[in-house]
């Protein structure tokens, strides 16, 4: 199975990295020009999100390496992986009405100095993230699934040819 989902690893791990970048980068332009003092529970917060979304791409790249060079085929990994892809959707789905509103709220309201139209691109920067992540999980569902009823059925073959 080694290199099976090594696609599947790059896009999830480029959508998690693309995600806490997106965040960091909205973190900066939502508190431009604030004093500190204000926003250190936001700088926690946005410091917290960002390396925790750069974690899980680090864990889901070696999850996916272990599953690569693991023994046994991970067909029962499909449900998760699926239900994972989902939950990323479900995030892409919630951080695509806070794009909405921002970039509204961008257009409609009048310029008060702060950096107002990178707020909804670093939105605009987690959904793509988000949505990346979504494919790469449901591709990785699949792929497992496929590559486990072909890697079954060689082993198959070869376990009726060594008896016969």
């Amino acid at each position: 199975m080694a290199g099976l989902l090594k696609k599947q690893r790059l896009l999830i791990a480029a959508g998690f990295v693309i995600v806490a970048v997106g965040n960091g980068a909205w973190f900066w332009a939502l508190n431009y020009g604030e004093p500190v003092r204000y926003v250190w529970s936001n700088e926690v917060f946005g410091a917290a999100y960002t390396l925790g979304y750069g974690l899980l791409a680090w864990a889901t790249w070696a999850w996916f390496r272990w599953l690569e060079g693991a023994p046994t085929p991970g067909a029962g990994l499909t449900k998760a992986l699926r239900l994972a892809g989902i939950a990323n959707l479900a995030f892409a789905i919630g951080v695509l009405a806070v794009t909405y509103d921002s970039a509204h709220h961008a257009i409609t309201l009048p310029y008060h100095g702060r950096l107002s139209i990178a707020v909804p691109a670093t939105d605009g920067l987690q959904l793509l993230g988000f949505c990346l992540v979504s494919v790469g999980f449901w591709s990785a569902a699949s792929k497992l699934r496929i590559g486990t009823t072909t890697d079954s059925t060689s082993a198959d073959e070869a376990t009726t040819a060594t008896f016969a």
